[in-house]
C-alpha cells in the first residue's frame, strides 16, 4: 500500500506541474526570451557506486517575475564500472526560479518531475523499462556574449524502477552538468 500511495503522490505532482505550465502559457505571461543548450553531465549513481557519463539537452522559456519553464533530456553514455544497468534515458519538465542577474551571472533553482527508460540485463530482464523521476536542481548561467551562454548546474535525481523481472533497481544519482547554449 505505501508504494501505491507514493506513486499516486508522484502522479499528482506531475499533474500540478503540467497545470502550472499550461496556465502560464495560456495567460500570456511569457516573454520572448528562450534558451536552448547541449550539455555534458557526469554523475554518481548512488546505489551502484559508479560514476556515470551522459549528455543532455535543455530548453527553457523565461516568464515574468523570474519564473521559467525548463525541459531536460538526458542519455547515459557509459559508467566507470560494468553494471547490470545498460542504458538510461530521461525526460523532465518543471519550473525554475531565476534570481536577478549580477553582471553576466544569473543563478537559478528549480524542480523537475519526469520519467525515464532504463535497460537492465540480469539474465531475466531484457529491454527498456519505464520509471518515474524527480529532481531538484540549482546552478547559474554565465552570459558570455550576445545570445551565447555557458551554464552549470547540480541536481539530485530520485529514481527507482521496480518490476518483477528486474527487482528493485535504485537509479538515484548526483549529477552535475555543464552546457553551452544560446538565448533567442
Amino acid at each position: 500500500m505505501p508504494a501505491q500511495r507514493h506513486r499516486h503522490l508522484r502522479f499528482i505532482t506531475l499533474r500540478l506541474e503540467i497545470l502550472i505550465v499550461a496556465f502560464t502559457f495560456t495567460s500570456g505571461t511569457f516573454a520572448a526570451e528562450r534558451r536552448a543548450a547541449v550539455s555534458f553531465a557526469p554523475g554518481f549513481l548512488t546505489a551502484q557506486g559508479a560514476v556515470a557519463y551522459g549528455v543532455g539537452a535543455e530548453a527553457e522559456w523565461y516568464g515574468r517575475a523570474g519564473v521559467s519553464v525548463r525541459g531536460d533530456l538526458y542519455a547515459l553514455l557509459g559508467a566507470s564500472k560494468s553494471l547490470a544497468l545498460q542504458q538510461i534515458y530521461q525526460a523532465m519538465l518543471g519550473i525554475a526560479y531565476n534570481f536577478e542577474r549580477s553582471g553576466p551571472l544569473a543563478p537559478f533553482v528549480g524542480f523537475q518531475p519526469g520519467f525515464g527508460f532504463a535497460s537492465v540485463r540480469n539474465g531475466i530482464a531484457d529491454g527498456l523499462y519505464l520509471y518515474p523521476v524527480m529532481s531538484p536542481l540549482f546552478g547559474a548561467h554565465l552570459f558570455a556574449s550576445e545570445g551565447w551562454q555557458v551554464s552549470g548546474h547540480v541536481r539530485y535525481v530520485f529514481g527507482e524502477m521496480n518490476y518483477a523481472e528486474t527487482g528493485a533497481v535504485y537509479l538515484s544519482e548526483f549529477r552535475a552538468g555543464v552546457s553551452l547554449g544560446q538565448t533567442f
